[in-house]
C-alpha cells in the first residue's frame, strides 16, 4: 500500500511538468500549421510535381523500349531516338523557361509547362505510328524542362531564408523519384497505361497552382503591388506587429535586391 500510495504521489508531483512539456509541443504544432508553412509547403509540392514529371520521362525509354520493340513500332536503327528526342526538347526548354517566366511570371509559366506536357504524353500513350513517338517524346522533354528551372526559381522566390536551401535541395529527390517511378511502372505496366501517371500528376500540378498566389519577386519586376503575394506567404496564425514588420523589411530588401539586379543587368548590357 505505501508503495502505490508513494507512486501516485510522484506521479501527481510530476503533473505541472507533464502538462508544460504538453504545451511545449502543442506550441510547436502550432507554429508547424502556421498558414506561412502550409502555403510554402504548397508551392514547393507543386514544383517537386513537375520535377517528379520531368524524371519520369528521363526513366521512361529505358523500360518501355523493349516493348515497343516488341510491337514494331520502330526499326532497330531508329530506337535511340525515342530517347533522344526527349533530351533535344529538354534543352531548348531548359532555355526558354526562365524567358516564359519572366514574361508572364511563374505560376503562369508552370501552368503552361504542365497543360502542354499532359498534350505531349496523351500523344505518346495513344501514336500509331513511329513519328507521333518522337514528337510526342520531344513535347514532353521541352514542356517537362521548361517547368523545371520556372519552379525552382518560384519555390526560391517565395520561401523564407531558413527554409530555402531545404526546400530547394527536395528537387533533387522528386526527380529521383520520378526515374524510379518509371523504371517501376514501365516494368509493371503496359507501356501505354504508364503514360497516364505524368498526365495525373501534371493535372494535379495545374489544380494545386489553382491556390498559389504569384511570386512577389515577380510582381515587384513588373511594378506591380506586391505586398499581398508576400503577406499571403508570410502570414501566421496569430497577427502580430512584429511580424507586419518583419514582412516590411523583407519587402524593401527584395525592391532593393531587384533594383540593383536591373542596373547589373543594365550595365552588362552597356558593356
Amino acid at each position: 500500500v505505501v508503495s502505490t500510495q508513494s507512486t501516485w504521489g510522484s506521479y501527481f508531483r510530476c503533473e505541472p511538468m507533464r502538462r508544460s512539456i504538453s504545451r511545449e509541443m502543442l506550441g510547436l504544432w502550432q507554429v508547424s500549421c502556421d498558414p506561412k508553412l502550409v502555403r510554402q509547403v504548397l508551392v514547393v509540392c507543386t514544383a517537386n510535381l513537375l520535377q517528379v514529371t520531368c524524371g519520369y520521362g528521363i526513366g521512361f525509354s529505358s523500360p518501355c523500349l523493349s516493348q515497343l520493340a516488341k510491337e514494331e513500332f520502330f526499326s532497330p536503327e531508329n530506337s535511340s531516338w525515342f530517347a533522344s528526342t526527349l533530351v533535344i526538347g529538354q534543352i531548348f526548354g531548359s532555355l526558354l523557361g526562365p524567358v516564359l517566366a519572366d514574361k508572364v511570371g511563374r505560376r503562369k509559366a508552370c501552368a503552361v509547362g504542365a497543360f502542354f506536357s499532359i498534350f505531349g504524353w496523351a500523344l505518346i500513350g495513344l501514336s500509331s505510328l513511329e513519328w507521333m513517338l518522337f514528337v510526342g517524346r520531344a513535347i514532353t522533354g521541352f514542356f517537362d524542362c521548361l517547368s523545371v528551372p520556372v519552379g525552382i526559381m518560384y519555390v526560391s522566390e517565395i520561401s523564407e531564408t531558413k527554409l530555402k536551401g531545404s526546400f530547394l535541395n527536395s528537387s533533387a529527390i522528386a526527380s529521383g523519384i520520378g526515374i524510379a517511378l518509371a523504371y517501376f511502372t514501365g516494368t509493371v505496366f503496359y507501356w501505354r497505361y504508364a503514360c497516364a501517371f505524368p498526365i495525373v500528376f501534371s493535372g494535379l500540378v495545374i489544380f494545386l497552382l489553382s491556390f498559389c498566389q504569384e511570386s512577389p519577386v515577380y510582381l515587384l519586376t513588373q511594378d506591380k503591388p506586391a505586398l499581398p503575394s508576400l503577406n499571403w506567404y508570410r502570414e501566421t496564425k496569430e497577427a502580430s506587429k512584429e511580424n507586419d514588420l518583419e514582412i516590411e523589411r523583407e519587402l524593401k530588401d527584395l525592391r532593393i535586391s531587384n533594383i540593383l539586379s536591373a542596373e547589373g543587368l543594365s550595365r552588362l548590357y552597356r558593356n
